[in-house]
């Protein structure tokens, strides 16, 4: 009989034994491994209209959790000195996977332990065109979403991308600093960053309105960013080029100049044809003409003839004619 009741004291040591072994188990399991198969998670889905609706990837958020999806103006991760539109997740920047590449897609660390919502996966390969954004700008610029407290699903949210608006004021000035209000005038980016306004932007818009650069090699470098605020800022504010009305070409001037003999008669002519806006003042006499004159077999005759010619560009030469008198002569006089 002793035997028995031994043997049966044993066997509920041994179940009371395994009873706390079973609840220390679950109590483990609950409080350290979370049973998906229970409550689960949502896949979101995130979406950009962008001439139609575009996908940027997915999240796998658990039940229960809040992740916020947004647009944050600050530098690009893949070139650190680059300000753009770059997507973020509970306030993690996505990280840079190479080149034109962004995601979690085994990243260190990887989207749950650097949101720290266990369970959270997703934004593996985000488009490029969409994880950094300089062509347009983002609206809503952040996205919320909480998943339900159990079950299994999905959802989508959506952005949209709006083409970049903001003008940027160009001015023109003469050369005493007077503004040309008329031709005042507006520049569009078509994506945020640093450009540059030179002579190629506007030469044709002015030689248009009847204007020419002065100097003619002029630029302007500007920067197109975000303020503190959201709000698209351009740094300078505006640019000036100085300008005046196109000059046009004067009309060719010719300057006759002719050699008679003694009796009058036209023995040689020389003409001189000018189109420039440069004025000047030319003398000929017996020493300028000498060279010219030997050559054709000529000296200048008296010697003391000597004519003033002036230029400008409005009234060409004034005289534009003049008459020297010559004698033939032998080569031996030139000796």
């Amino acid at each position: 009989m002793r035997k028995v009741k031994g043997v049966q004291y044993m066997k509920k040591r041994l179940f009371s034994l395994l009873l706390a072994v079973c609840m220390l188990f679950c109590v483990s399991s609950v409080a350290f491994a979370y049973d998906y198969s229970i409550d689960g998670s949502y896949q979101v889905e995130y979406r950009i209209n962008d001439n139609g609706y575009k996908t940027l990837g997915y999240l796998r958020v658990p039940c229960g959790q809040t992740v916020t999806v947004e647009y944050k103006w600050t530098t690009s991760p893949a070139y650190p000195y680059e300000y753009a539109w770059v997507l973020h997740v509970n306030g993690v920047k996505i990280p840079s996977r190479g080149l034109n590449r962004y995601g979690w897609l085994h990243a260190s660390p990887s989207l749950e332990e650097a949101t720290g919502i266990e369970g959270l996966t997703g934004f593996d390969i985000v488009p490029a065109q969409y994880a950094v954004i300089r062509n347009g700008k983002p609206n809503p610029l952040s996205v919320d979403y909480t998943a339900p407290a159990t079950g299994n699903g999905s959802a989508t949210k959506y952005f949209s991308l709006w083409q970049l608006s903001s003008t940027f004021s160009v001015y023109f000035e003469d050369e005493d600093g007077n503004r040309i209000e008329s031709l005042s005038c507006s520049y569009r980016p078509i994506s945020y960053g640093e450009f540059t306004l030179d002579a190629d932007d506007v030469q044709a818009y002015l030689a248009e309105n009847g204007y020419e650069l002065v100097p003619p090699e002029q630029s302007h470098t500007v920067n197109y960013g975000v303020d503190a605020s959201g709000n698209d800022v351009f740094e300078p504010s505006k640019v000036v080029f100085i300008v005046r009305p196109i000059q046009e070409e004067p009309e060719p001037a010719e300057l006759q100049v002719n050699f008679v003999d003694q009796e009058g008669t036209l023995v040689e002519e020389l003409s001189y044809t000018y189109t420039t806006e440069e004025e000047k003042t030319m003398t000929f006499n017996a020493e300028s003409m000498y060279e010219y004159l030997a050559e054709k077999g000529y000296l200048l005759w008296p010697m003391d003839q000597a004519a003033t010619v002036s230029y400008t560009s409005a009234d060409g030469f004034s005289p534009s004619e003049v008459t020297f008198k010559v004698m033939q002569v032998s080569s031996k006089t030139f000796s």
